[in-house]
């Protein structure tokens, strides 16, 4: 009788660890297409990554060379032209002026504008 007992108590183990190792590796074949098709995904990912990264660098290049042109171009356009026999003071001088007199006609503009204020105040409407 034991060993009826025991025989069928080895088979239902043997059943049971069957059961389990069926059951896990069905779990583990789940797990690893799982991951598989997120691997994948992420190398799509990283390629349309790389490649807007690509484009973005190409971008910036470009840019980079255009405000190097542009810079020049207006340090090109914004040099004085100041012939070199003028001395220095001469030259302050100038500048000196172009500064009052832009400061002056700013200043003239800004008066102009407050006088057609006060006399559009002034005006009696009908």
């Amino acid at each position: 009788m034991y060993r009826k007992g025991g025989l069928r108590s080895a088979e239902e183990l043997q059943r049971t660890i069957v059961d389990i190792e069926t059951k896990y590796k069905a779990e583990l074949g789940r797990a690893k297409k799982k991951y598989e098709t997120d691997f994948r995904e992420l190398e799509i990912q990283n390629e349309n990554l790389n490649r807007a990264n690509n484009e973005l660098a190409k971008a910036n290049k470009s840019l980079a060379g255009r405000v190097k042109v542009t810079r020049a171009f207006v340090i090109s356009h914004n040099k004085p032209l100041v012939d070199p026999c003028i001395s220095a003071s001469t030259e302050f001088s100038v500048l000196t002026v172009a500064f009052f007199s832009n400061y002056f006609l700013h200043n003239l503009h800004d008066l102009l504008e407050i006088t057609r204020v006060y006399q559009r105040r002034d005006t009696p409407s009908c």
